[in-house]
Formats: structure tokens, sequence, C-alpha cells
């Protein structure tokens, strides 16, 4: 009797849980709701939704990043404030602040009429809009260059106005976090086939070597440069991901990324060409690995120039492709 009654209980609680749950979820304003079905918490706007949610009555306040991320516009500023916004939403999103502030997006490439409708003229821009019984009221515009264009900007700015503490939120399966991962993998596993198969000195200097070589490709990719900047991993153009900036100004993660990998691959060419192709005693295969390092530099060497045309369709220079 005394088991019956407490399952009784406890299906009381989960039923009563549920029912508010989904009274909860039907009283939901709907364009929260939408935002909060993306997966970083942002409501992509259209010019029906825009105009929608600009003349609905609501209880809480919108923060609206006008922006053009096609390839057309070339608007660098514009692929530099699209992830800081984006984690900043996706903080607003996890936190018990989300039904007090909506972040929306509107690109040009899909919304000319609103930036006609607004007068715009330029991205990014940012509005934050108040609270409103149904008519277009006036918004204040967060200047990105005064104030800040990263998430810990953004993320104060709202904070400031709500009178709440809002943490930006990276996500966690980014293509940057998953070549970290890789390369971490990659980098224990290397330190310990060397820690078993030399010794001791030998296997330090083989670790020294590798960090000197690791450093010397950091440095020369830009990869510095990325991370002081907080440029974007990769850029959202009109055909899909982009993976080169245009112009010789501005460079993205993966571009660093890509210019490691090929650096490395014409270190391994080399040594293959100066110390185990000349090791090796065999005629038939020193030839094989002497061709392989060769065609390998060549190949390589060839898509390290095809990059500088990737930036800017005008460089003369080619080799092979």
């Amino acid at each position: 009797m005394r088991l019956g009654a407490w399952l009784v209980g406890a299906l009381t609680i989960l039923v009563t849980l549920f029912t508010a749950d989904v009274l909860a979820s039907q009283n939901e304003d709907p364009f929260l709701k939408l935002a909060q079905r993306s997966p970083d918490g942002v409501l992509k706007l259209n010019p029906a939704l825009f105009r929608d949610l600009m003349t609905s009555k609501r209880d809480y306040d919108v923060f609206i990043l006008y922006t053009a991320l096609g390839a057309r516009f070339r608007c660098v500023a514009c692929q530099m404030v699209d992830q800081p916004f984006s984690e900043v939403a996706r903080g607003v999103k996890a936190s018990k602040h989300r039904n007090k502030l909506l972040m929306a997006k509107a690109d040009a490439e899909e919304n000319v009429d609103i930036f006609r409708m607004l007068k715009l003229h330029h991205a990014p821009v940012f509005r934050y809009y108040k609270p409103s019984n149904g008519a277009m009221d006036h918004s204040s515009e967060y200047d990105a260059i005064l104030k800040g264009f990263n998430s810990d900007d953004i993320a104060e700015y709202l904070g400031g106005k709500l009178n709440v503490k809002i943490k930006p939120k990276t996500a966690l399966f980014t293509p940057l976090n998953m070549f970290y991962a890789f390369s971490s993998i990659v980098s224990v596993g290397a330190f310990s086939y060397v820690g078993t198969q030399f010794s001791l000195e030998n296997g330090l200097r083989s670790v020294a070597m590798v960090l000197a070589i690791g450093l010397v490709f950091m440095f020369t990719s830009g990869y510095m440069w990325t991370r002081i900047r907080s440029a974007p991993f990769v850029l959202q153009g009109a055909s899909g991901p982009k993976l080169f900036a245009d112009g010789f100004q501005s460079q993205t993660g993966i571009e660093s990324s890509l210019l490691i990998a090929t650096y490395a691959g014409l270190t391994l060419s080399l040594i293959f060409l100066i110390i185990i192709g000349p090791s090796i005693k065999s005629p038939m295969l020193q030839r094989l690995v002497v061709l392989l390092g060769l065609f390998g530099f060549l190949a390589l060497f060839s898509l390290m120039i095809k990059f500088f045309t990737f930036k800017n369709g005008a460089y003369p220079y080619r080799l092979f492709l």
C-alpha cells in the first residue's frame, strides 16, 4: 500500500509538471518560440516576419542585427560580427532571461525590402527595440565601432539594457573546436610513440623539433592574426560556406588551418627527399620515394599558389593548377 501511494504521488507530480509545461509552451510568444528552436537562438527574419514582429504587442525587448553576408556585398565587418552575435544569442537562449529578449537577424541578401523600409544603406547595423504595444516604435542603435563588436561588448550592452547579466556561449561542436581536438589527439599519440620507441634524449629532441616547427607554422599561417581579430572560422556566402576571405587584408580561421596543413605537407615532402630517400638502400624503393616526395612537393606548392588566386582572382602566377 505504501509503495502504491508513492507511485500515485510520483505520477501525479509528473502529470502536473507535464501539464504546466504544455500550458506554458502554448502561452509562449510565437516569435520567442521560433528563436528557441534555432540552434543559436537567433530568429532569421524575412519581410513578412519582420512586419509581424514590429507591429505585434510584446512584453520583451528585441535586438536585431541588420547584416549583409552575401558574397556580392563583400562585407568583412558583417562576417566579423556574425559569430559574436550568435555567441551572445546562444547565451541568452541558455539563460533564465530568455523570455526578456529576442535576438534576430535580417540579411540583405533575402531582405532588401526591410533595408528599403528602414532606409539602411550600410551594414552591419545593430538596433534595439523596447517592448511595444503594436506600433513600430523608435529604436536605439548600438554603435559597434565605439562600444566594440566582440561578444563580451555586446553582452555588456544588452545586460545594461535589461539589468541582468548575460554570458556569451560558444558552440561546442564548431569546426575550430573539432580541429583543436583532432590536433590534441594526434599530438598525444605522436608524443606517446616517440616516448616508447626512442630514448629520452632523442625523444626530447624530437618533441622540441615538432614544437618548433609547429610554432613556425602557427606564426607564418596567419593563425595569430585570426585569434587577435576574432575572425570568423568560415564565411557564409550566397551559395554556401566560403573558405577564403576576399583580398589580402582579411583572413578566415579555416584559411590558417589550410595553410598549416599545406606547410606540413611541404615539410614532409622535403623530409622524404632529403632524409628518407637517400637512406633507402633499395634502388627501386628509393626511386619511388623520391618520385612521391617530388610529386607531393610540386602539387602542394601549386595548391599554395592557388590559394592566392582564391583571395584575388587577378593574381598572375600559376603552377599546374
